[in-house]
């Protein structure tokens, strides 16, 4: 795990299509065989938790990443914890506990769930309905 450095997020475009493809690739890589031992082995990785802390790091970095390029574009951007919690973290949970294969496809359910149904096409804030 020390040695692991993944490549910067490539850029889609949006925040949006940039935090799903982000996901989609996640899934990819974390729920294949390979990738579901790989993140039982960094979350068991000693009682210090140090493997894990270094594991949640890089995904917090490449979502930072994404997260200020979307910034910097000019875009709104979801907050830091909401796409940890409602993106990356139901993600590893069926990783870790779930036995069933996970379906790539839920990367766009759950980046949808981080933005607001209906917005002001001019300003992009929230409108109610």
């Amino acid at each position: 795990m020390a040695r692991y450095r993944p490549d910067p997020p490539p850029d889609h475009g949006s925040v949006r299509a940039d935090l799903q493809a982000w996901a989609e690739q996640y899934i990819e890589e974390a729920a294949s065989p390979t990738g579901r031992e790989f993140l039982r082995d960094m979350v068991s990785g000693g009682a210090d938790g140090g493997s894990a802390h270094r594991g949640g790091a890089y995904a917090r970095q490449r979502v930072e990443v994404i997260l200020e390029r979307a910034h910097e574009r000019g875009e709104q951007v979801p907050d830091l914890e909401d796409v940890i919690d409602l993106l990356l973290a139901p993600i590893v949970y069926r990783i870790l506990f779930e036995p069933e294969e996970l379906r790539v496809s839920y990367a766009a359910e759950l980046t949808k769930s981080l933005f607001p149904k209906h917005r002001d096409r001019r300003h992009g804030v929230p409108t109610e309905k």
